[in-house]
């Protein structure tokens, strides 16, 4: 498991569709500031435009067949929490496992 502060800054927020294609009414992503899809993490997450978690029911659905590990949900936001630091890559967070 890894620590808050490997994973900081984290964003949580309720999934636009509550779980519906997540499987969780919350989502956590892990180093928000970090860039995906051109921008921040935390704003390809709550863009409601282009192919991440919150755009339209279609790139929605299919984002979440194969979402990034840097994301992860849960029933509340401390599962979500709880989740995304069991499920987070350390090759992600640039930590040296060896």
């Amino acid at each position: 498991m890894r620590a808050l502060q490997d994973v900081y800054p984290v964003m949580i927020v309720q999934d636009r569709y509550s779980g519906v294609y997540s499987g969780g009414q919350w989502l956590a992503v892990a180093n928000a500031s970090a860039p995906a899809g051109g921008m921040s993490r935390m704003a390809f997450v709550m863009t409601h435009d282009g192919d991440g978690p919150g755009s339209d029911d279609g790139s929605a659905m299919a984002y979440w067949e194969e979402p990034d590990e840097w994301i992860a949900t849960g029933d509340d936001p401390n599962e979500a929490l709880q989740n995304l630091l069991n499920g987070v890559k350390a090759s992600l967070l640039g930590i040296d496992t060896r």
